[in-house]
Formats: C-alpha cells, structure tokens, sequence
C-alpha cells in the first residue's frame, strides 16, 4: 500500500494522519483492546489511489466484529463454570437435596425418592395369664365318661411374630412376610402386591371376610377374637389366611370405596384332635378346590359400611370337601364422641354349614347357620401413635349353628379395660364367659365343653 504526501503538505503534517490511521486499524484488528480502553477514534481519512500503483495481493480482511453495546457485559471466566442451577438462582442444596458440605456439585437424589426403596422390620408379642373354670367331659372308671369341673391358671406365650414390609425401587411393587414364631415357627403372611389404586396380590394372605376379621390386633381391644371366631375359622372353616390371588380397587375420595375379589385354595379335614380341628391344603386332587371371595366398602357420614361374600371350601371329613355358600354384612365407625373417642364394630353373617344337630340325618340338606357380634370400645387419649391412652369395652356374640333347630346357639360375652401407649404398647383386663345349650352340635368342637369363664391379663409390645 502506497501513502503519498501533496506537495504543500510536510512529512510532519502528515504525521498526524499516520496515526489517526494506526489507531483505526488497531480499533478494527483487535476489537477486545477496543473494549478495554474506551477512548473514542476517528477513522483515518482514505489515501489517495493513483492508476500507477501496483497491484497488491488482496488479503481478507478480517471480520468486523458486532458494535459493542454502550454497557457491554464482561466475557465469562473460563476457569469457573456456571452451573444451571446457579444461574437460575437456586441454590442445588434446594433443588435436589444436596447436603451442607458436599463440594461434589453433583445433584443428590431426593429424599422422597428414597421412600420407594425401603425395607422395614416389625415385630410384637403378646404373652398372656388365664384364670379359668370351665367343665370337661373325660374318661372315668368303668370306661365311662364322666363331666366335672376343673380351676386352671395358664401362662403363655400368646404370639411373638416378626415381619419385613419391602417397598420396591418400582414405585407400584411391594412384598410382606410375616413369620409365627409363637408354639411353631408357621407363615402367616407372604405375599407381593403390585399396584396402588387398582392392584393384584399373590401369596397367602387373609381372605376377605368381616372388617373385625380383617382388623389388626392393635386396633382390637379384645385379648382374642373370641369363641364364636374360633367356631367360624378353627371349625367351620369361613375366612382365614389362604393362598391365593386377589385384584382390588381402592380410592381416598369422600365414599373411600374398596373392593376386592379373590380365588383362594380350599383346605381339607386332616385330623381332629381333642380339642383342635387340624386341616391341610387341598394337592391335586381337583378342578374345583379353590375358595371364592369377595368384599365391598365404602364410608358414609364417617361410618364404614361393608359387604362380603365367600364360596367357601369346606370339609367334615378326612380328604372330603364341598362347596358352602357365606355372606355378611358389617360396620364400623371411629369417631370423636365427648371427651373421647367412641369404636364400634357390628357384623352379622349367615351361610350353608356341614355341622348338623344329632337329629338330623347327613344326607338332609345342607343347614344354614347366623351369627352376630357387636364390639364398643371408648378411649380417652391415644390420639396418635405412642400417645398414653386408657380404653374400656365390651363384647357379645352369638352363632346358632343350624336354623331349623332350637335351643343349640352359642353365646359369649366380654367385658374388659387396655392401657398404654398407642399402637406400640398395652395391658389389657378382661373377663369373658361362653355357653352353648343343649342341642348345640356336640362334634363341633370334637365333644369338647364350650362352656367356661375366664380371667385373662394380657401385656403386649410393637416394635
């Protein structure tokens, strides 16, 4: 490039366009030395081309960077990387549960998504002192039999159970096992769930039966569920706990609907032993062993109202089963009531049974028995888990085995006061009696006594 001077014009004139151009050309190369140093050039007058001059070789010249803004923003530092987090505001410890102290600035998975991966362990145990006088039916001299009575004071090891609930990394898939621990190492329950709302389950587990059958032990007051329990499950063989498989559906709205069906396996008569009725599971032995079951609820003004219905597998003899038709209906409510809380189970059921009085014949029709049971509970405290609490209630039941028959019902009464903490410890007092009249089938119960009455002192704890 050619710079030439007019004749009028002196090197030293000339001087101050050199630079004028120098520092243009510097604005234009290096825009970043621009940025720093904020004072203002003119750009330098074009020189004059004449046609002599040589031709150059023509470089590119370099791109002319965007006009600076009037407050330009300062270049990030390469150093120090901004994180998304940061430069939305938040600090990470907010969004995703990172704990004071750690530098990683990694994001920690949150603390609701450790709730879905969890294995809990429970236990309880219930040890129990009966006080009893009750009239038995034994062997004399002269081989014959001989009724008397017989005062009797029992200490027991009444349950001591262990479980473990697992919740899955799978939010929708659960499992529980539950082992009896008490006389006999035996599962109680083992099964795996899938689903929240609408779910299944596989295992054994109880089968869906009245709500006071279904109810938790910590939720009953009662040291046991009573005779009339012991007749339908230990000898009649309605409900209790069987493998199977059950579909559900369940809702938290104002109704609280639920429902449940299930198909279960039946069970068999293995043995009869003076005073317990031993069954075993039904093996391969046909198409139509299985128990169906189902259960309905929903909640109206705070009471729950139920309804259930069992084809259930039942057997009075050894390998021998059949089919016997069960259905009931129950409610419950748990309600504040004056100082207190006021609980409330009512159950009444009726069915088809194989238990006939001595003056029918096997070959009748099948008889139908009816049963209900009330359960009134108050309680002054326990207003959440491990609160003091003490609770008094009351109990009766009854079960006429047969309704073409009179005079054969069984009755039992209870009556009792629980203390101590909420859902994790308590002792309970309660006297009970039972009676069963005269043409009460004498081989439900393989001829032992129904009657007696009781004093049970029970302590139990949850951990």
């Amino acid at each position: 490039m050619t710079i030439r001077c007019s004749s009028s014009e002196s090197f030293l004139g000339a001087a101050p366009r050199f630079v004028r151009w120098g520092l243009g050309l510097a604005i234009v190369a290096t825009p970043a030395l621009a940025k720093a140093q904020a004072a203002p050039a003119l750009p330098p007058e074009p020189a004059p081309v004449t046609d002599d001059a040589p031709e150059q070789p023509v470089t590119p010249a370099p791109a002319r960077a965007p006009e600076p803004s009037p407050d330009p923003l300062p270049p990030p530092e390469p150093a120090t990387p901004i994180s998304a987090d940061a430069a939305d505001g938040d600090e990470p410890s907010e969004r995703h549960g990172k704990t004071k102290g750690d530098k990683t600035g990694k994001p920690k998975r949150d603390k609701t998504d450790k709730k879905k991966h969890k294995l809990k362990l429970k236990a309880r145990v219930f040890v129990l002192a009966e006080l009893s006088h009750r009239r038995e039916t034994v062997v004399g001299t002269g081989a014959l039999l001989v009724t008397r009575d017989r005062d009797a004071l029992d200490l027991s090891l009444q349950r001591a159970r262990v479980a473990a609930e697992y919740r899955s990394p799978i939010p929708w898939l659960s499992a529980e096992l539950e082992l009896e621990l008490a006389n006999k190492v035996r599962v109680k329950d083992a099964y795996l769930q899938a689903g929240d709302h609408l779910y299944a389950k596989a295992g054994q587990f109880k089968v869906p039966a009245p709500a006071l059958e279904l109810a938790s032990p910590w939720r009953v007051p009662l040291v046991r569920r009573g005779f009339v329990h012991d007749l339908l499950t230990d000898w009649m063989d309605v409900g209790k706990r069987r493998p199977g498989l059950a579909l559900g559906y369940r809702d938290k709205g104002s109704l609280k609907p639920r429902l449940t069906v299930g198909i279960f396996q039946g069970t068999t008569l293995k043995q009869v032993v003076p005073g317990d009725r031993d069954t075993e599971l039904i093996d391969h032995a046909s198409l139509e062993a299985q128990t169906f079951a189902a259960r309905g609820e929903v909640t109206v003004f705070g009471v729950a109202l139920g309804a259930w219905y069992e084809q259930r597998v039942g057997s009075r003899a050894v390998g021998q089963f059949e089919h016997y038709a069960t259905f009931g209906l129950d409610a419950t409510t748990d309600l504040r009531f004056g100082p207190g809380e006021l609980r409330l189970w009512l159950d009444g059921m009726g069915g088809q049974s194989f238990y006939v009085a001595g003056t029918e014949k096997v070959s009748d029709p099948k008889p139908w028995f009816a049963a209900a049971r009330a359960l009134v509970a108050y309680r002054f405290g326990g207003a959440a888990q491990g609160e003091p609490y003490v609770e008094t209630f009351g109990f009766f039941a009854a079960l006429d085995p047969d309704a073409h028959i009179t005079s054969d019902a069984a009755t039992e009464a209870a009556v009792g006061i629980a203390g101590g903490l909420w859902y994790r410890a308590r002792i309970t007092l309660q006297a009970e009696t039972t009676h069963a009249r005269r043409n009460f089938p004498r081989d439900l119960l393989d001829y032992q006594e129904p009657d007696h009455k009781s004093l049970l002192l029970q302590a139990g704890a949850r951990f």
